[in-house]
């Protein structure tokens, strides 16, 4: 699967350490200080080779903004979400806008070269953090408007002949340019680490969430629905699904699966009941295209549906009919035990989304696949572990053998995973290890499978080594009339004692 930026990011070691230096905690906690301290040495040097009177303009500048930085500082927090709002910033991004043009009219006025232009980036670096592109456009356009008008003013030209390509017109446009240039690079990084502390931060309070109920909730099922439910809400899907491959009978079966209120009614989570859903593993729905071919896939209903979504592949069916996106991943190797184990998440989303927000989306849900796996992992144990008491239970207030060992076979079938079980127990009568019960196995096999304790069959030599044993392939052991008759060659068979 791919893995976006902010996952590596949130992989690379020592990731957000660099700030333990000295240095580097000083100018993260002193940043506002430090620019103004920048800004002002600007200003001084660009004045002392002026006159008298743009001296005098740019020490009044000097000193209004000082006053700005120092009421900046002392801004009481309660008054810091008032403060930091688009509107606000936008109007404080105009003002500065506004006393810099002011300055460098009077340096344009007396013909004085200057390089206070550049703090124009200031503002546009306010307004690119806390306002939406359409105000960022607006802005950058009135500083390239404003640089032009600078430069004609500047100039000394007639207007004609300035605009006739005159060198201080192309000194003009490169100065726009390059704030234009300046500006974009600006707003990409500041849009990438807002992109990057929000997906952390969405991470961080996924993680914080299932480390807060995950440990508190015994039941499996309502563990993999908090999971699901988290996943659902962080993408703002209106339906979310989680399937387990069922390899012995080809099926996917629905273990879990949550929707948005009120929405989706097609859901089986609708029905309050998803435990025995399941679709065959041949079918051609999103779910089991996913299990079928171990990739992920996808199925939209947009007007422009698109044509690949990274490695995902096309589903010809959605699960939900009217879904306008449904996004499928595998989710390996969840099971203990089970190393071919597969399960597929499943989100539905009803919101209109662009080709790109789509691809956004995939790759989000990607990254979540992989943190599931472990967590489903728990849920399974959590179910084999109840499963286990449920065995011993049955077996202290049971006196009925045949009933104990059919729970102790639902037990390695169904829970365990094992396609097929059987339970021999020990005649000391007759001297004779008999098989006595079996799960997914025919009745001919039950009967042929007794031997006696001095031979040299495998359970006999268990019962004598009292050692658990795996096995592939032919064995001397073996009985060769069941070996050949039930394909065991294709078979990995694990005998153990039960004391």
């Amino acid at each position: 699967m791919k893995q976006s930026t902010a996952s590596r990011w949130m992989h690379t070691s020592n990731y957000g350490r660099a700030i333990a230096s000295r240095a580097a905690r000083y100018s993260a906690r002193y940043y506002r200080i430090i620019i103004a301290a920048l800004v002002v040495t600007l200003l001084v040097l660009e004045a002392a080779h002026a006159n008298r009177f743009l001296q005098a303009l740019t020490a009044g500048g000097i000193l209004l903004y000082v006053a700005y930085v120092v009421g900046r500082l002392l801004l009481p927090a309660r008054w810091m979400v008032h403060y930091y709002t688009p509107r606000v910033q936008f109007w404080r991004a105009q003002a500065g806008i506004l006393s810099l043009t002011l300055l460098l009219i009077g340096y344009a006025f007396f013909q004085q070269r200057t390089s206070l232009w550049v703090l124009y980036l200031l503002a546009m670096m306010i307004v690119s953090e806390h306002c939406r592109t359409p105000e960022l456009l607006l802005t950058v356009g009135e500083i390239g408007l404003l640089l032009i008008g600078l430069g004609y003013v500047g100039s000394g030209l007639p207007l004609t002949t300035y605009l006739r390509f005159s060198p201080a017109l192309v000194t003009a446009s490169l100065q726009a340019l390059a704030i234009l240039l300046l500006g974009f690079l600006l707003h990409y990084l500041v849009r990438n680490v807002e992109a990057r502390d929000t997906t952390i931060a969405r991470y961080r309070e996924m993680l914080d969430t299932l480390a807060a109920n995950i440990r508190s909730l015994h039941n499996p099922q309502a563990g993999r629905a908090l999971v699901l439910n988290i996943c659902r809400a962080m993408r703002t899907a209106s339906c979310g699904s989680i399937w387990a491959l069922d390899r012995q009978a080809d099926r996917l079966i629905l273990v879990a699966c949550v929707r948005e209120d009120g929405k989706n009614p097609e859901c089986p989570a609708s029905n309050d009941a998803p435990h025995g859903f399941s679709i065959p593993l041949d079918d051609d729905r999103l779910p089991a295209c996913v299990a079928r071919t171990g990739q992920p896939h996808f199925a939209s209903r947009a007007d422009n549906p698109p044509r690949h979504l990274t490695d995902a592949l096309p589903a010809p069916r959605p699960f939900l009919p009217h879904a306008r996106l449904q996004l499928g991943v595998p989710i390996p190797d969840f099971q203990p035990h089970q190393p071919a184990s597969l399960a597929v998440l499943c989100l539905a989303f009803d919101r209109p989304m662009k080709h790109e927000e789509m691809k956004q989306e995939y790759d989000a849900i990607c990254e979540m696949a992989r943190y599931l796996s472990p967590i489903l992992y728990h849920a399974s144990l959590l179910e084999q572990h109840q499963a286990l008491q449920q065995l011993v239970q049955e077996v202290t207030r049971s006196l009925d053998r045949d009933r104990v060992l059919d729970t102790l076979l639902e037990l390695v079938t169904d829970v365990f995973g094992f396609d097929l079980a059987t339970v021999s127990l020990v005649d000391e009568v007759e001297g004779a290890i008999r098989t006595v019960r079996g799960r997914n196995v025919p009745q001919e096999w039950i009967d042929m499978a007794v031997h006696s304790l001095d031979s040299n069959d495998i359970q006999a030599d268990i019962i004598r080594t009292g050692r658990t044993e795996i096995l592939t392939g032919w064995d001397e052991r073996f009985d060769r009339r069941i070996w050949e008759r039930f394909g065991h060659k294709d078979m990995v068979r694990v005998f153990v004692p039960m004391v």
